[in-house]
């Protein structure tokens, strides 16, 4: 599909959606303040580019780390030909409103898909990506500038159980388990401004 024409379904899709604003409803909710739930969103060229950096292949898994309202999660379902993309999102609010756009695609996106991608999965899960089980993950995207060194330890151990040639695409934050090959660090522009993005691949 076209790029213009997957900005296009976007910005259907999100019609109406803030999902700043969704975000600090939730987080005012919580008992307590962590960056970590701090909200940022992609955008379809930049993000299209990231995504084309790690290579995906026909019928691999995407998941993204901390979806929000499910923009990585519905573009990589657009832009590449996965078999399956999940989003694990733990603030209920955001996750609800990923659910209702997901709604959305199914009834107004899906029927009008290539025949390859009508069997294509979508999970949308609420939980905390600490504890959920992402290991069938081909490609994992983690919008990590605002996760705190503890935070990064924990989900890097979590790395050590995905599969050989695994793909890690980290948001400003570096990984330095020496499983991970280091393949590059690039620049690219979010919704915020330019980020540093950085990609590697699980060797063992």
């Amino acid at each position: 599909m076209e790029l213009e024409l997957i900005t296009k379904i976007m910005n259907s899709l999100y019609e109406g959606i803030d999902g700043y604003m969704i975000s600090s409803s939730a987080r005012k909710k919580l008992p307590f303040y962590d960056k970590a739930h701090t909200y940022g969103e992609v955008l379809p060229e930049s993000f299209q580019k990231i995504l084309a950096a790690v290579e995906p292949k026909k019928n691999e898994v995407f998941y993204d780390l901390g979806s929000g309202t499910g923009k990585a999660v519905f573009l990589s379902a657009l832009l590449f030909p996965f078999s399956k993309v999940v989003g694990i999102e733990k603030l209920s609010e955001l996750w609800q409103t990923s659910r209702l756009i997901q709604n959305k695609f199914d009834q107004e996106v899906r029927p009008g898909l290539p025949n390859e991608k009508k069997d294509l999965k979508i999970n949308l899960v609420r939980g905390d990506f600490l504890e959920v089980d992402f290991f069938d993950a081909d490609i994992i995207f983690a919008h990590s500038t605002c996760f705190h060194d503890e935070f990064m330890d924990h989900l890097q151990r979590r790395f050590l159980h995905l599969k050989k040639g695994a793909r890690i695409i980290t948001v400003t934050k570096n990984l330095t388990l020496p499983i991970l090959d280091y393949i590059k660090t690039e620049v690219h522009r979010l919704s915020w401004g330019n980020s540093t993005i950085h990609y590697y691949q699980k060797a063992l």
